[in-house]
């Protein structure tokens, strides 16, 4: 008994290990091939809880969001994300699950097992930043930006209270 408790400790800190150091290739990776930097204009980058927000137009926003962060802000900040996507193959899993650590939203309201606001407030409570994108999808249209949905204002407004 005690030795399988062990293996499966064991096998999270080599699962912990092995997703830390695939985000940290992905990181130096994304930013070799997209020379993106951060203008960190009118706040440093401080440990401090934050949610970050922005328009949504590829799977690769919030990688490019994440990767752009200090270490040790990357370390706690976690995407918000449709786990329909993430969780469709193995690969896409274990990127989403461990090495993102994505908090994963099932988008149709039938399935879904939790709501999604009470998933981001849990992770907040547990101290993660988050990245959303409040327009709710990519847009494939002709318009440039869909609206944005009114969770942002509403999950503000209900932490305010």
């Amino acid at each position: 008994m005690r030795i399988a408790v062990l293996v499966r400790f064991a096998g999270r800190k080599v699962k912990r290990f092995i997703a830390d150091l695939v985000g940290n290739i992905i990181a130096l990776f994304v930013r070799f091939l997209t020379a993106a930097r951060v203008n960190w204009v009118g706040i440093e980058p401080i440990q401090r809880q934050r949610v970050y927000f922005a328009n949504h137009t590829s799977n690769a926003d919030f990688v490019l969001i994440w990767t752009v962060l200090p270490a040790a802000l990357r370390a706690r900040t976690r995407p918000v994300a449709a786990s329909d996507y993430w969780l469709k193959s193995k690969v896409r899993a274990f990127a989403g699950r461990d090495v993102f650590r994505a908090v994963l939203i099932d988008r149709n309201p039938e399935t879904r097992p939790a709501d999604p606001v009470e998933m981001m407030t849990k992770a907040l409570a547990e101290g993660s930043s988050l990245i959303i994108f409040p327009e709710g999808k990519r847009n494939s249209g002709p318009d440039k930006l869909l609206e944005f949905k009114t969770g942002l204002y509403l999950g503000f407004c209900l932490n305010e209270l």
